[in-house]
């Protein structure tokens, strides 16, 4: 079994000098909903610290062949009111490694995106380099 991780930090980034990010991950509904979430499966890790997504020991049998759709907040420290959503799937399959995606349609998702000028995404391809580690790149 092989683990997978999604640095998700430089993707999210203030505008405002030194402005300090909060990045939320939660599950959304099939509506893709910001108003209805759910935690993160307990195979999901979340590193708060790294700002990442991972799955330490790899993905159980129980999880494969489906999408799981990974809403991401993030918000600033100075003002949690304020924020932001994008999303990513997850495919998940029992016979190969989960792939991750941002759907063609939102890679700027502004339905979750509440007005404010301060916000930037950035969205890159996806790598798998040493075939352990799936990252974006800008």
């Amino acid at each position: 079994e092989r683990t997978w991780e999604l640095f998700l930090k430089p993707y999210f980034t203030a505008v405002q000098t030194n402005a300090q990010v909060v990045l939320t991950p939660r599950l959304l509904d099939s509506n893709l909903s910001p108003s209805n979430t759910f935690d993160l499966p307990s195979w999901i890790q979340w590193d708060e610290k790294q700002a990442r997504l991972h799955t330490p020991d790899g993905i159980p049998k129980g999880a494969g062949d489906r999408e799981y759709t990974i809403g991401i907040q993030a918000a600033l420290k100075s003002n949690p009111t304020q924020t932001v959503w994008t999303f990513l799937v997850l495919n998940v399959s029992i016979n190969r490694p989960p792939e991750l995606k941002i759907p063609l349609r939102s890679q700027f998702v502004e339905t979750y995106l509440l007005p404010m000028s301060n916000w930037t995404f950035a969205a890159g391809t996806f790598e798998d380099k040493d075939e352990d580690r799936l990252s974006y790149s800008v």
